[in-house]
């Protein structure tokens, strides 16, 4: 049950000082969210958070509970996520076995590859068995087709689109999956670099999106309305993120972050409710950006004669 090691490994989080005992998550579990579970479920739980997520949890016969050790293979966090996504799915699929009138009370994102699940499946086999991938990729922004050969070594979703980072021989890049085709797994097995899947990880923590050939990270510091403070503290910009509130009902929100073009894009969707006070050269960007929008909507700028 995806809901019930979601809960277990939440718990195991946020209590770490002291950590909770077997029979207290077994208590909490059935209390706080009516899920039924023993102390031999549990460890069963832990024993998978180990061998298939990569977490370093330790029982403490001292404390009697369970330890977390931040220095895993994969973050906590990055595995409650996961998990959050797979306990969402199992909870639609079985909505949908009980009643099949269910898709009449829920509208998804649309999803812009109508082969996703068929590339997916490809690119994580090739990812498990260590084998090089070959593409036809098509970029938006040379409107340009061009063969690949890549060691893939990662899968990111944004923005409703997914993305495969691999090595090239021109180095890591981002391939938007949506554009891809003629994607088969070639007969040569790539060894896996430790270090390119901690650098890949690492530029993706420090980034937005998937541009992440930019240089070091850079304080960013904004200014929001009042009016968007739940909505930001919520649903943060970046795990970086830290927010203070003014005497004016402002909020100021400090982010150590790469300037990218996606973060841009994320700015600009706040319009007139987000102001950029740092650094002086990404105000300056954005005020030029926002100055040519307004360009646009200037009287006369339109003619009756125009088409559109």
């Amino acid at each position: 049950m995806i809901g019930r090691k979601y809960n277990v490994l939440k718990m195991i989080k946020e209590n770490q000082n002291p950590p909770l005992t077997k029979a207290e998550i077994v208590n909490r579990l059935e209390e706080k969210e009516n899920i039924i579970a023993t102390d031999v479920i549990i460890q069963r739980d832990v024993k998978m958070f180990r061998e298939k997520c990569g977490l370093n949890i330790e029982y403490s016969q001292n404390n009697k509970g369970y330890v977390y050790n931040g220095n895993n293979i994969n973050s906590i966090d990055e595995v409650l996520e996961f998990l959050k996504v797979l306990n969402i799915s199992e909870l639609f699929e079985d909505s949908f076995k009980q009643d099949s009138e269910t898709l009449k009370y829920i509208e998804l994102e649309r999803v812009s590859d109508n082969k996703l699940g068929v590339k997916l499946k490809t690119i994580l086999e090739a990812i498990r068995t260590n084998s090089q991938l070959s593409f036809m990729h098509f970029s938006y922004t040379k409107q340009k087709l061009k063969k690949y050969k890549v060691k893939p070594y990662y899968l990111k979703q944004y923005q409703n689109r997914w993305y495969i980072i691999g090595d090239t021989d021109k180095g890591l890049r981002a391939f938007g999956t949506d554009r891809i085709t003629v994607l088969s797994i070639l007969d040569i097995n790539y060894e896996i670099d430790p270090q390119i899947l901690k650098d890949i990880k690492r530029e993706m923590n420090n980034s937005c999106g998937i541009t992440f050939d930019k240089p070091a990270t850079e304080m960013i510091v904004l200014r929001f309305d009042a009016s968007q403070y739940d909505y930001i503290k919520s649903m943060p910009i970046h795990s970086s993120q830290v927010m203070s509130k003014k005497s004016d009902g402002s909020f100021i929100v400090n982010l150590d972050i790469r300037d990218n073009y996606e973060l841009k894009q994320q700015l600009l969707k706040y319009g007139n409710m987000v102001e950029v006070l740092e650094p002086k050269k990404l105000r300056e960007e954005i005020k030029e950006i926002l100055l040519e929008a307004v360009g646009l909507y200037r009287v006369g700028k339109l003619s009756e004669k125009d088409e559109y």
